[in-house]
This record gives structure tokens, C-alpha cells and sequence, in this order.
């Protein structure tokens, strides 16, 4: 490939992964192509930059490299969800949150206790259970945790319930924690998939009128966790990042698949009058989800 040529190749690429981010946060009409895109892992678009970056090293062409530099910073921040969070001073009561996904209940007992003895979390958010996992939820109670549960979603919590409510129509379960003087609202959600080619549009239609659905339950000191079936990214995440602010550190905070996570698809969203201090994906394997706990404050 010529000099001038790949410096082309490299330019139109970057206009092509411009082009699919414009599709993606700004195409509201809910074309099969844009639902494809914003639902489907993006590390992909990685691929190809490499095999051009490659060509570029090897040419000793700078300018290439230049472009193609450009291009890799953008595909990791705008469609890679890299996140550089800014500071943020915390002064208010800790709580110690984790979420995870056990897909359909297949983490044993014994994963579960680990977790929680190592990791020490006051609040956990568990999606996609079964009844083995109710089973073993039935013994933390007589070692003094407050549970709810609801079709697969449970809740535990060291703190308080002062009350629960489950949603059958969006999958959620609605607690409120009582922190100190404080009322804290949990919500334990998990959203449908969007992953048949053939019902992308219908499917990413119910995705977000089940979000739409949840945000309508938030009250002051609000959580949303658990997990939402799709990366936070495009049209769809826009009415929660409105309202609510991602708890993430540095880095992508990969969850799925375990075994190699290329996609945030369990994440935690906290209102006003919470703080982010932590974020962490723990290291524990069992489902096809990696467990994440995140340290809040309650100012």
C-alpha cells in the first residue's frame, strides 16, 4: 500500500468510526443498521485500525500513524466507553455496593460466601437467580441481613429495609435503605436483551421503554445497578445520563463475557446527593457476568 494511500485509507477511517458515533447517539429513527451498531460489542472497530497501523509501522509513515493514533484514542473513549472520571471529594456516610449477574443461578453457595467475606459489601444486587440461590439467601437472614426478592432479582443489604416493591412489568426490584438518617432508594434491575438480528428494532424499542419505566421510580438518593443488557453508549443511555451519573473508574470496566469482558453491560447510576469514591471488577469467575462493586457516599 503507497504512502499516500494509506495515509487516504487511514483518513476515511476515521470519518467512517465519526460517522458510525453520529449514527449512534444522534440517529433517532431506530434504523436496524444504528440498533446493530450501538447494541454490538466495539472493540471490533479495533481490528482494522491495527491492520492499518501495522502497514504504517512497517512503511515508516508518520503521518498514517498520526491519523491512525487519532482514530485509536477515539474509538476508545467515544465508542469503547473508555472513562477518565474526574475527582470528586466525598464526605458523607460510606456504602459499599456490588451487583452481579448470576446467570440463571449457576454461582454456587459456596462462590457467593467467598464473595462476601472477601469483599465485604453492605449492599448486594444479584440479577438473574434461581432457586437454589433463594435457598442460600434464606440462611444470611439469621446472620442479620435484610433481604427482597422478586423473579430472579434479590437484594441484600445490612442496612434497614424500610420498604420493597417488585416490578413484573420492567423486571425491577424497589428497595429503600434506611442509612442512618437517611433514605437511600436501591433499584435492582435487569434489562431485556437486544440480540436477534431479526427483531433488533423491536427489541431495542422494549429495551428502553423498560428504562423509561424504572427512571420513573427514582427518588432523591437514588441507585440503579444491576445489569442493563447493553453498553452505556448511544441513544438509549441519554435519558439516564441526564438524570444520573455512571459509577466508574479509570479504565472500560468490562464485565462480560467473563472470560474476556469487551463489554460494560453491568453498571451502577447514582442520583444527586451521592458520591462516587470506588469503582472495582472483581475477579471472581462462576457466571457469565464478572461481579462489580462500587464504594458510594451518602452525603
Amino acid at each position: 500500500m503507497g504512502r499516500v494511500r494509506l495515509l487516504l485509507t487511514s483518513l476515511l477511517y476515521l470519518l467512517l468510526v465519526i460517522g458510525i458515533w453520529v449514527l449512534e447517539e444522534y440517529e433517532e429513527s431506530h434504523l436496524g443498521i444504528t440498533v446493530a451498531l450501538t447494541y454490538s460489542p466495539h472493540f471490533f472497530w479495533l481490528i482494522p485500525l491495527f491492520l492499518l497501523m501495522h502497514s504504517a509501522f512497517r512503511k515508516k509513515n508518520w503521518a498514517a500513524l498520526d491519523v491512525q493514533a487519532l482514530t485509536l484514542i477515539f474509538v476508545m473513549v467515544a465508542l469503547m466507553n473508555l472513562r477518565i472520571p474526574t475527582p470528586q471529594e466525598c464526605t458523607g456516610h460510606p456504602l459499599a455496593l456490588m451487583s452481579y449477574s448470576t446467570h440463571q443461578g449457576q454461582v454456587s453457595a459456596f462462590v457467593l460466601q467467598n464473595i462476601l467475606t472477601v469483599h465485604q459489601p453492605e449492599v448486594v444486587l444479584l440479577q438473574d437467580t434461581a432457586p437454589s440461590t433463594s435457598m442460600y439467601i434464606s440462611s444470611l437472614k439469621r446472620s442479620g441481613w435484610f433481604t427482597a426478592e422478586h423473579q430472579g432479582l434479590i437484594t441484600l443489604s445490612r442496612y434497614p429495609l424500610k420498604k420493597q416493591q417488585g416490578l413484573s412489568s420492567v423486571h425491577a426490584l424497589v428497595t429503600d435503605l434506611q442509612l442512618q438518617r437517611r433514605t437511600v432508594r436501591i433499584i435492582n434491575v435487569l434489562l431485556p436483551e437486544v440480540r436477534d438480528p431479526l427483531k433488533f428494532q423491536l427489541q431495542a424499542r422494549t429495551h428502553q421503554g423498560v428504562l423509561k419505566q424504572i427512571l420513573g421510580l427514582a427518588s432523591r438518593n437514588t441507585v440503579i445497578a444491576g445489569n442493563f443488557n447493553a453498553v452505556p453508549h448511544g441513544l438509549w443511555v441519554k435519558p439516564l445520563r441526564a438524570r444520573y451519573s455512571e459509577a466508574m473508574g479509570l479504565g472500560f470496566g468490562y464485565t462480560y463475557p467473563t472470560f474476556l469482558p469487551v463489554e460494560r453491560r453491568d453498571q451502577v447510576w447514582y442520583s444527586g446527593g451521592l458520591c462516587h469514591q470506588k469503582h472495582e471488577v472483581l475477579p471472581e469467575r462462576g457466571s457469565d457476568h464478572r461481579a462489580i462493586q462500587v464504594k458510594l457516599s451518602v452525603n
